[in-house]
């Protein structure tokens, strides 16, 4: 059953964890973490990712989410520069159906986790009163940081497939939002 009552809690990163897990990064992780801190995409879903599924020239993502394919309802993501570049370096070259077929091939060994808990620990990036930190807590970051933008929690739930808003609220660690209150006329 999908409640979202499970009991791990993954923490949003501040952009200088971001930038120094980016600093931490080569090859496939550096693009993974590129990837999902843009979109929200989880892991196997950026492993997973087929040429098929990305329209470069129109910069967008149309995928249906492998934890939630049995609703059989896609995402559309509109891609940042970053992660376009990151696509389209993938993409030459390739002959595979896949953006990253090593991934593909990797994905199930568990290697990849290993290695960004590895790579974590050499940003300093650590878990905290917030949650967990892991590759997952990208996609906490993911919606925090468009709910910081102003992004209503019904587009961001849209955008990561999330059946209610009650798991994006789940993962949302929002804390400039509430600053609006500090401009609330006085009735003095």
């Amino acid at each position: 059953t999908r409640t979202g009552a499970h009991s791990i809690k993954y923490r949003a990163y501040s952009d200088q964890e971001v930038k120094r897990i980016l600093k931490n990064c080569t090859g496939f992780h550096y693009d993974a973490v590129t990837i999902a801190f843009h979109t929200g995409l989880r892991f196997k879903d950026i492993c997973h990712l087929k040429i098929e599924d990305v329209d470069l020239e129109t910069g967008t993502i149309e995928i249906i989410p492998a934890k939630t394919s049995r609703f059989r309802k896609a995402v559309y993501i509109h891609l940042h520069k970053d992660v376009i570049d990151v696509l389209r370096k993938a993409a030459e070259n390739n002959l595979s159906d896949y953006f990253f077929p090593e991934a593909v091939a990797q994905y199930s060994s568990g290697t990849f986790g290993v290695q960004f808990k590895r790579i974590l620990k050499k940003a300093n990036v650590l878990d905290n009163k917030h949650g967990k930190a892991s590759f997952h807590s990208l996609r906490s970051t993911f919606i925090t940081n468009c709910e910081e933008a102003g992004i209503s929690r019904t587009v961001i739930q849209g955008i990561v497939g999330h059946g209610s808003p009650h798991m994006t609220e789940r993962y949302s660690e929002d804390k400039k939002s509430g600053r609006i209150l500090k401009d609330m006329p006085s009735i003095k």
